[in-house]
């Protein structure tokens, strides 16, 4: 360190006093651009380290004991971070996917993000929106159990933070017709913490080998996943087995033919 220090200090003066991005040639007032973005450089290396500090004193100083049973499932640091300084932001939880479950209510029609944009495949045009999937809201300026049915879209987002930042018009259609979240905060005083629920991540259950037992039938969606897998083996022209959709089909066979087709397409993936 003895040796090092001064190395490092001539360094950091000389870049200091050196610090140029416009050469002087370039306009009269290259110097204090110069300054203005070092200024703005100076800034934000005191902002990532104050904040980097106040994630480290979150989590040392509130973070929630470990519960050993659910040590696969438990929050990140990260996260149980953030719930500790909740009072400060809106934490969205946004799901991109259904997860593969059946919805009764058609998606219903939704403007286009760009109406002047050519048709897509299949001559889709970007006006139906997807099958629905949850949102979590969590703020203390949220009254509790708040159940919101209205309808939302992920582009929300971007109108909310739009609108509280003024940061101008629309992306694009679709962000300028979703609906903004700021009446979901509803609260004029945001919640003390005492009152805040405590999360307590649920246990894992033990390993029971019979539920991966290569012996079982595939049921449901692993059952309907196999056939197009079948369809593009035949495709092929690989040998494929002629399956009828009633026919049961155990987790062995299943992990042979996959094996077998996308083992063709990625070697080195192939068991054998």
């Amino acid at each position: 360190m003895h040796f090092f220090s001064p190395v490092l200090w001539q360094f950091l003066v000389k870049w200091l006093t050196e610090f140029a991005l416009f050469p002087p040639e370039a306009s009269a007032i290259a110097p204090y651009m110069d300054a203005f973005y070092f200024f703005l450089l100076l800034i934000s290396l005191v902002g990532l380290v104050l904040v980097g500090l106040m994630v480290a004193g979150f989590s040392i100083m509130f973070r929630k004991e470990k519960n050993p049973q659910a040590t696969h499932i438990e929050g990140s640091t990260l996260l149980e971070a953030t719930w500790t300084i909740i009072p400060l932001a809106l934490f969205m939880v946004c799901f991109d996917e259904h997860g593969g479950n059946y919805d009764h209510v058609p998606p219903p029609a939704v403007p286009p993000p760009d109406p002047t944009a050519p048709v897509g495949q299949m001559g889709f045009r970007f006006d139906r929106s997807g099958l629905r999937v949850p949102a979590i809201a969590v703020s203390p300026w949220i009254p509790e159990q708040t159940v919101v049915n209205d309808q939302y879209q992920h582009t929300s987002v971007i109108r909310t933070l739009r609108e509280h930042w003024q940061l101008g018009g629309p992306l694009t259609a679709r962000d300028g017709a979703a609906l903004d979240l700021a009446p979901v905060l509803s609260l004029d005083i945001p919640r003390d913490p005492d009152d805040w629920p405590d999360v307590t991540p649920r246990p894992v259950l033990p390993f029971d080998p019979a539920h991966v037992s290569l012996e079982a039938r595939l049921k449901g969606l692993c059952k309907a996943a196999c056939f197009p897998v079948l369809a593009l083996a035949k495709d092929m022209g690989l040998p494929a087995p002629d399956i009828d959709q009633d026919e049961a089909i155990g987790r062995a066979d299943a992990i042979a033919l996959i094996d077998e087709v996308f083992g063709h397409m990625f070697p080195g993936l192939h068991a054998g």
